[in-house]
């Protein structure tokens, strides 16, 4: 035999003031759907008009041992879609980066420091 509340859920009821839907589910009162938009109605492509964390541009600045910006060949100057990206790349060649004189990096998100400088060596 089922428990009160477990009788209540299979049985159908619904809140005071809703009704079924085709579906079987409760749909809230006055709920129509000649009143919904069509799909797309009055919606701007993803492209056009969102801005946001896949719109970003991830980037690194190297330093040398006095902290001035570095650059040149082997450097890499491209942007990543993310953070995590970037720090993937960073970690699997930051020693290729130490051994061409890198001596700290800093994370740049659209051209802002996110952190850093962060040191190439070991800690002492």
């Amino acid at each position: 035999m089922l428990e009160p509340m477990a009788r209540a859920r299979f049985s159908g009821s619904t809140v005071a003031g809703q009704r079924r839907s085709r579906t079987g589910l409760p749909r809230p009162r006055g709920f129509d759907l000649r009143t919904v938009p069509p799909v797309g109605a009055g919606c701007q492509s993803a492209s056009t008009s969102y801005s946001g964390a896949m719109a970003d541009a991830w980037t690194w600045t190297y330093l040398d041992a006095e902290g001035a910006p570095m650059s040149g060949e082997g450097l890499v100057t491209t942007a990543f879609p993310s953070q995590g990206d970037a720090e993937n790349w960073f970690g699997e060649t930051w020693p290729e980066l130490a051994e061409a004189g890198v001596d700290a990096v800093n994370l740049l998100r659209e051209g802002v420091v996110v952190y850093g400088p962060m040191s190439l060596r070991a800690a002492e």
